[in-house]
């Protein structure tokens, strides 16, 4: 059992108060207190028969706290591991968008570039149309004048 537990012996005094030990189930009750039931309940020592009467139950009171502090360890670790699937769930969506959301804007990014070099490669082709356009006027000229020139 990985909890750490201690035999006590009956009576068990601390500081001169005997300790008792009282039980706790409802997890209802558990969640209302918010952790503020005392564990530990001190009584002072004496040798009167009321004394003698928590004595006997001291060890009764341990165990049933101790049964007590077992079930809300249990309870708190169910718990945890719901709380923790959910915030790995919630956090994977969350992921899962945002990188959605990165991806589509890079594309849209590279889409408005792709966009940006189509123009610039229709304007290129069509200085090179007028360019050849004007190369191919010019030539006959050009060559007419090389065999003037000879």
């Amino acid at each position: 059992d990985p909890i750490d537990c201690a035999i006590l012996d009956l009576p068990h005094y601390l500081n001169g108060n005997e300790l008792k030990v009282d039980k706790y189930i409802s997890q209802e009750k558990i969640k209302e207190s918010k952790w503020t039931k005392p564990i530990l309940y001190e009584y002072p020592s004496s040798e009167s028969n009321e004394h003698i009467k928590r004595t006997l139950h001291s060890q009764k009171h341990l165990t049933h706290e101790i049964d007590r502090l077992k079930g809300l360890i249990s309870s708190l670790r169910v718990s945890l591991k719901i709380k923790l699937i959910s915030l790995e769930a919630q956090y994977q969506d969350k992921i899962a968008k945002l990188g959605d959301q990165k991806l589509k804007e890079q594309f849209s990014n590279l889409k408005q570039k792709v966009d940006a070099l189509e123009d610039n490669n229709k304007n290129l082709k069509s200085i090179i149309q007028k360019t050849e356009l004007e190369n191919s006027i010019l030539e006959p000229d050009y060559i007419e004048q090389l065999q003037y020139e000879k």
